[in-house]
């Protein structure tokens, strides 16, 4: 079990502005690692292994750091200078990325600010999917099309979300929220995990239920993600997708059960044989400091039908569908 102290209410405020932003999940988690310090940017690299080199392999002109990579590198500099928006004022904080971000989410009261700071959190993500290109294969993208493709992954998010929008029922939405707020000191929460095995091309369905101690469903969640192709690193990537669900609910004692006993241990030991899984295992350890207490527990016995027939479900749609029919039930699952 891991046990955390409370945040400040600086960070819980942080924190809450991040999660609810309508952006995709795997941004959220680029954000986050970014104010916690946790990008593996070169410099990053360096101080943990001592291995290779800090300076920025792009410019080749200063340390990588978070703050060079996405503001002051020349492949950042060319691609702000085309962005259709500009953050006039918080130029200044940009030798701080966390100062920088909170300068930020103050214009989220501004007409159309939340849309904003999504599409600036879009342009943050393909510049680091540049760098990654060229420091990995080589090929270096130019400006406009970092530009270009960071739009049209926020215009895909805003039409998703339009959708869902008009399908929501207020006040099912706000009961559920509600009743999240009114049980977070209670008894730890468990997040139970289901994805479907047999996938459809490359895409994967995840069906989620939060469930208190008493067996009540608070919440239940369908979401159809790319597949890796690898059933560890799916089952992780849903785990982490499962605790930033938790923390927009602002629970802040959990437990993940899990049903791959390898996978468990490698969240133990913060140790995987495969780098692209022991990436995944850093983010549930660091995700797991946004809680007051974090468990990860072996689930007993088969998933139920009722919880499989979700992630089978999540294969058919076509945006995420979250908090359905929140009711008390019983049996559900059962974790060691």
């Amino acid at each position: 079990m891991l046990t955390r102290g409370e945040t400040s209410l600086e960070d819980q405020h942080l924190w809450k502005h991040l999660w609810k932003l309508k952006v995709k999940h795997k941004l959220k988690i680029f954000i986050w690692k970014c104010l916690n310090k946790a990008l593996p940017v070169n410099e990053v690299v360096f101080s943990r292994t001592k291995k290779g080199s800090p300076i920025c392999e792009n410019c080749g002109e200063a340390v990588e750091t978070v703050e060079h990579l996405l503001f002051r590198c020349r492949m950042a500099e060319e691609a702000w200078q085309i962005a259709p928006l500009k953050w006039d004022g918080i130029d200044d904080q940009q030798g701080n990325f966390k100062r920088w971000w909170n300068a930020l989410t103050e214009a989220r009261n501004r007409p159309e600010g939340l849309e904003h700071i999504a599409l600036t959190v879009n342009i943050l993500w393909q510049i680091w999917k540049a760098r990654n290109d060229f420091v990995f294969q080589k090929n270096r993208r130019p400006a406009s099309k970092i530009i270009h493709q960071a739009q049209e992954e926020w215009l895909e998010m805003q039409r998703i979300q339009h959708s869902k929008d008009q399908m929501s029922i207020p006040k099912t939405t706000e009961a559920v929220e509600q009743q999240a707020v009114t049980t977070s000191t209670e008894s730890p929460i468990t997040i139970c995990l289901a994805f479907d095995t047999q996938r459809k091309a490359s895409q994967m369905g995840i069906g989620i239920v939060a469930v208190r101690g008493n067996d009540q469903v608070l919440a239940t969640l369908a979401v159809k993600e790319y597949s890796t192709g690898n059933i560890l690193m799916d089952t992780a990537v849903a785990i982490k997708l499962a605790m930033i669900k938790a923390r927009e609910q602002q629970w802040r004692r959990i437990q993940v059960a899990i049903t791959q006993r390898q996978l468990l241990k490698m969240i133990e030991t913060k140790r995987a044989t495969d780098i692209r899984l022991h990436s995944h295992i850093v983010d549930i350890y660091d995700l797991s400091s946004m809680f007051v207490e974090c468990s990860f527990v072996l689930a007993r016995g088969e998933v139920t039908n009722s919880l499989t027939n979700l992630s089978f479900y999540a294969l058919s749609i076509f945006f995420d569908e979250e908090w359905l029919n929140p009711q008390c039930r019983r049996h559900l699952y059962s974790a060691a």
